[in-house]
């Protein structure tokens, strides 16, 4: 478990462009159980999985600084990559508020939360 206490990196076109010690990730699987008359619950219908990522005073990486308001506005489906305890999740979806700051002499940072769906896992070589 201690590979979840590492910082979680956001990748955007397979570059790097956030680190963040601080997140959020909920993944849901919306499974609906299944009744019938004759056995009670009988099983499970697949729900389509989705994930909740949210990530607090996010550094931008590589010196990238991504208009976070202006996908929010625009609707703009993104297709992150999200690396996190040596597994990479490749997903999709919107972002769904942002809070931008900085300061002089000091780090930009972000707070930004999106809705996704998985589209495909790896492991990432450590």
């Amino acid at each position: 478990m201690s590979e979840y206490s590492k910082p979680i990196k956001l990748l955007l076109g397979g570059v790097p462009v956030l680190k963040c010690n601080e997140k959020r990730f909920s993944v849901k699987s919306n499974d609906q159980p299944v009744y019938t008359d004759e056995n009670g619950l009988d099983g499970f219908s697949d729900g389509a999985a989705e994930l909740d990522l949210t990530l607090k005073q996010a550094i931008p990486l590589n010196g990238y600084v991504i208009d976070w308001n202006a996908l929010i506005l625009r609707h703009a489906t993104v297709r992150p990559t999200i690396q996190i305890a040596n597994k990479s999740y490749e997903c999709e979806g919107r972002v769904m508020s942002a809070d931008t700051g900085g300061a002089v002499n000091k780090t930009n940072e972000v707070d930004v939360s999106l809705k996704l769906r998985i589209v495909g896992t790896s492991t990432v070589a450590v």
